[in-house]
């Protein structure tokens, strides 16, 4: 399991935060541990992302131009919320990764940006 530099950005329009991390590439997922220990895990054929926490574990499913379901489970209350999004862009070059999704509040609808790059 080769172990890699990635840069993982994260964008709306509230914030643009930027972390340079180790990843580990293997079966066609990479796998990271951000600073707040949440797990992360992207699979590159099915397209699905998994943030995991102690409190919560969220489950993306992306498809360009589909409405998806983001599902959440809040584990301490045992109980799960799902919320849908709108994938409007996936683009997947060797390693790197960015998915441009939507999410829509009770106000409006945000636009996120997620990116993996490897560092070489």
């Amino acid at each position: 399991m080769p172990k890699v530099n990635i840069r993982v950005s994260l964008k709306n329009s509230d914030s643009n935060i930027t972390k340079e991390i180790t990843g580990i590439f293997h079966d066609d997922q990479i796998n990271y541990i951000e600073e707040d220990n949440t797990k992360i895990v992207f699979n590159y054929n099915n397209k699905t992302l998994q943030r995991e926490t102690n409190d919560l574990r969220m489950n993306f499913l992306f498809d360009t131009d589909k409405e998806t379901i983001l599902k959440i489970n809040y584990k301490k209350l045992d109980m799960d919320m799902e919320i849908p999004i709108k994938t409007n862009k996936i683009e997947i070059q060797n390693k790197n990764i960015e998915i441009e999704y939507e999410i829509q509040n009770e106000l409006e609808k945000e636009i996120i940006i997620y990116r993996i790059e490897e560092i070489k």
